[in-house]
């Protein structure tokens, strides 16, 4: 085959040579050559994102559920929708000893 020279566009036609005679310009790597600690940090990394993620997701539906459910309640005219927490009637509270 003959090669381009390297004046003008002739190192992008000697490339083009170089691909089509299969010595494409980027290296192959040999299959022993992959580097599988980096590959399983990166896809640790990706599950730990994608996890947090969806607890996001799962969270905010929850907290959109609570508040409709609440706004229904209300809106059905009950006065018992949220839950007001007082002390027992033995326990003695700030103001009791003012």
């Amino acid at each position: 085959m003959r090669r381009a020279q390297d004046h003008g566009t002739g190192l992008l036609a000697g490339n083009l040579l170089n691909v089509r005679a299969g010595q494409g310009g980027a290296k192959r790597r040999d299959p022993d050559e992959t580097d599988y600690e980096h590959r399983h940090f990166v896809n640790l990394i990706a599950t730990a994102f994608l996890l947090a993620v969806g607890f996001a997701i799962i969270w905010t539906v929850l907290q959109i559920d609570r508040y409709e459910t609440k706004e229904k309640c209300l809106a059905s005219g009950r006065k018992d929708c949220v839950q007001i927490f007082t002390p027992p009637r033995g326990v003695r509270t700030l103001e009791a000893h003012r």
